[in-house]
């Protein structure tokens, strides 16, 4: 999922200037939720780290609970967290493409 950081320019107060575009960061997240029947509670995000090639970092494209482990998936690994308090456990990198 991608949440760009920043917000769009504001009109111009009367008499004002508008407020100049803001620079956006992209970030990939995985949003972590808590779903019962009160409805939705979100428990936190999961990032996959930045490389060269993924500046926002690698966008996590699945997720799996193993045991007491939250996994995600990326492009440039595998990364586990623990599923409660979502501290990381592990981190297991794919090798780079070969050139």
């Amino acid at each position: 999922m991608q949440l760009p950081y920043g917000t769009p320019p504001q009109p111009a107060p009367q008499g004002g200037t508008a407020k100049p575009w803001p620079v956006y960061s992209p970030v990939s997240q995985a949003v972590v939720l808590h779903v019962d029947d009160h409805g939705f509670t979100k428990l936190g995000t999961i990032t996959h780290p930045v490389t060269v090639s993924y500046p926002a970092g690698a966008q996590i494209r699945r997720s799996l609970i193993i045991g007491s482990a939250l996994w995600t998936l990326s492009d440039v690994g595998l990364k586990a967290n623990d599923s409660t308090a979502l501290t990381p456990l592990a981190w297991v990198p794919f090798s780079p493409t070969p050139q």
